[in-house]
């Protein structure tokens, strides 16, 4: 006999869906970061994006999640965060779940229909490591103003004194392979002077490299089983809320219709009544 499972819950599942019963391990029920290896498949050619709604399958488990990827550096304890991940590449999907031991297979899914959910991606359980390091990149660029051999004058990448002394430690590199540093803020306007390896030319660009710990999304209805309901049960993400708020129109009640017209009607009488006193 099991506890908690009684014949009224058995009643109600369908009987055409199989029921799995098993037993679970010590802080299976807790919830950590899960990062899954993945291989996308060569018949699939949408495009897979960071923060997309995908569903996961683990072994027995199902889990409904908007992962984030990232680069899989065995070299490395930081790894880059992919913004689209592509076919020819192994990546890594970092989401929220319920700790899972060993290597278990998993099959990521892209829900297109009501019932009918398409295979973006196969793989393995990687580890279950919270201390994994996933960074964002983001590139700060600048031009050259006056060049004399190694040195130049570089502007429009900051507008401000202050944020040059506060990146003055950070390298800088151009598109063309130069190295360089920052030497001092020049004038109010954020122009800075920098020192390169070589002499640098006025096509080229200055680039200065930031990079930001990202984190994947908390969903709770991933570890509660709440498949089904999830889209009704989750907040909506901002970018999400903004499509929806675009591919519903607003709707305007007659009432408030009749109203706006009201108001109208009565500014146009009220410029008109000024213009002939004016008159």
């Amino acid at each position: 006999s099991l506890q908690g499972l009684t014949s009224a819950k058995l009643a109600g599942h369908p009987k055409d869906v199989p029921l799995i019963v098993s037993t679970l391990m010590r802080h299976e029920t807790k919830v950590c970061v899960l990062n899954f290896k993945l291989q996308r498949m060569c018949e699939d050619q949408s495009i897979v994006e960071s923060k997309d709604l995908f569903e996961f399958h683990a072994g027995f488990k199902r889990m409904i999640s908007r992962p984030i990827f990232s680069e899989h550096n065995m070299h490395s304890s930081n790894h880059r965060r992919l913004r689209f991940v592509n076919q020819d590449i192994h990546s890594v999907a970092t989401i929220y779940g319920q700790v899972q031991f060993g290597s278990v297979q998993v099959i990521m899914f892209r829900k297109q229909g009501v019932n009918e959910l398409n295979i973006i991606s196969t793989g393995s359980l990687l580890s279950v490591d919270a201390k994994r390091i996933n960074l964002k990149r983001i590139l700060l660029t600048g031009y050259p103003l006056k060049i004399n051999r190694r040195k130049a004058v570089v502007r429009y990448m900051f507008f401000n004194p202050k944020d040059v002394n506060y990146f003055k430690p950070v390298d800088l590199f151009t598109k063309k392979g130069l190295r360089g540093n920052i030497l001092k803020a020049l004038g109010t306007h954020g122009a800075m002077k920098c020192v390169f390896n070589d002499g640098i030319q006025h096509n080229d660009t200055v680039c200065l490299p930031l990079y930001k710990r990202v984190y994947p999304k908390w969903i709770p209805p991933t570890w509660m089983m709440n498949v089904s309901g999830y889209e009704a049960s989750v907040d909506l993400s901002p970018f999400d809320r903004k499509k929806k708020e675009k591919s519903v129109p607003e709707q305007k009640v007659p009432e408030a219709k009749a109203v706006e017209e009201k108001v109208t009607e009565q500014k146009m009488t009220d410029q008109l009544i000024l213009s002939l006193k004016i008159d």
